[in-house]
């Protein structure tokens, strides 16, 4: 089962799709597959985020990677996607106040968010996403106030 990660707009995005010669971060319109997340978001634009993996897993480290032998270069993709993604997400937020974020499993689209954070985007920048399946995410332009919700530092999550 993999990760999906799906983002909310106040504005059109230009889409991409991945490719296997080129694995990077994409985003995509909705399958209908997707379209029972439609009901988490306020934002009329909601899209698919994928990454280097072809799927929302690509944004998270993985324990296992520490024994792998690609160890490095997994660690390196998931960064560079993690950075091309809050790279795309600043751009949005050049033109918009927010962006909304939902984590969940592939078929879990339906349930609803566990908890709710807020955080800029730089907040999201490491080697795997510090958020979970079921959080409900909005990304803001600006710092936020003392005592906001916020999701623990990237480096927090990783045990390697």
């Amino acid at each position: 089962m993999c990760y999906a990660l799906y983002i909310g707009t106040d504005i059109s995005c230009k889409t991409s799709k991945w490719s296997a010669h080129d694995p990077k971060f994409y985003i995509e319109d909705l399958q209908e597959k997707d379209k029972n997340v439609v009901h988490q978001f306020s934002k009329p634009y909601i899209y698919n985020a994928g990454s280097w993996r072809g799927c929302g897993c690509g944004f998270f480290a993985e324990p296992e990677w520490t024994e792998s032998e690609n160890h490095y270069e997994e660690i390196e993709n998931t960064t560079k996607c993690i950075s091309d993604f809050v790279a795309f997400l600043n751009r949005i937020l050049q033109k918009s106040d927010g962006i909304e974020l939902f984590v969940c499993w592939e078929s879990d689209q339906s349930k609803e968010p566990e908890r709710k954070l807020e955080v800029i985007a730089g907040d999201l920048l490491g080697h795997s996403l510090p958020i979970k399946e079921l959080d409900f995410v909005i990304i803001k332009k600006k710092k936020l106030s003392k005592g906001t919700n916020r999701p623990n530092k990237p480096d927090d999550f990783w045990s390697g």
